[in-house]
């Protein structure tokens, strides 16, 4: 659960190979951002997400 609701840096660095392709792929959504697009409310862990992205 941590790889998802932590920041980026740490969830690539003990992720999977298999993992990272996938994030690759299709992005990386961290819990808030999935809270954030499933309800359509604003989430404020959300926003550093977004800064945070690789």
């Amino acid at each position: 659960m941590t790889l998802f609701s932590g920041p980026a840096r740490i969830a690539h660095a003990r992720a999977s190979d298999e993992l990272r392709e996938w994030w690759a792929q299709h992005g990386r959504l961290t819990q808030a951002e999935f809270i954030e697009q499933a309800t359509g409310e604003a989430q404020r862990w959300a926003e550093g997400a977004h800064q945070n992205k690789r």
